[in-house]
């Protein structure tokens, strides 16, 4: 329950970061500028992050049992299993930010993009998922930027 309870946060902050600028000019707020404002295009999670989420994919899916007392082994594998729900929403997040990225780098239309929303939404989310996790080696967004050159 946690890691569900931590993960609707984060999705609830991620959607505040994406919307904001909309929000302000349609209602025509005046918007401060802060010189340390996050761009949730080039959003990425840091190594540590990467690296624990790995070693909670891993405890949630080993037996650990074998090796210590059950009591302790159900605690640590519950630990893991929360931070595998939050790791997973962390990675769509960053997926998402990469497809955004993509999709304003080719220049994709409104249609299609929302097209490809709906399908994201419905069916594709592992596989964006999947994509912020690669996303840690690949660097998808420095490739584009180097094949502009």
């Amino acid at each position: 329950m946690p890691g569900a309870l931590i993960s609707a946060l984060i999705c609830s902050l991620a959607v505040g970061f994406v919307f904001e600028s909309k929000i302000f000019q349609l209602f025509q707020f005046k918007r401060e500028k802060i010189i340390s404002g996050l761009k949730w295009l080039e959003f990425k999670l840091p190594d540590q992050f990467i690296w624990l989420a790995l070693i909670g994919f891993l405890l949630s899916l080993l037996k650990i049992e074998i090796f210590m007392p059950v009591i302790i082994a159900e605690t640590i594998k519950t630990i893991a299993i929360n931070i595998s729900i939050v790791s997973v929403v962390a990675f769509f997040l960053q997926g998402i930010a990469v497809f955004e990225y993509l999709t304003r780098f080719y220049r994709v239309g409104v249609f299609n993009k929302g097209l490809i929303y709906v399908l994201i939404i419905v069916w594709l989310a592992p596989a964006i998922g999947l994509i912020g996790l690669i996303d840690y080696w690949a660097d998808f967004r420095k490739m584009v930027r180097k094949s502009l050159k």
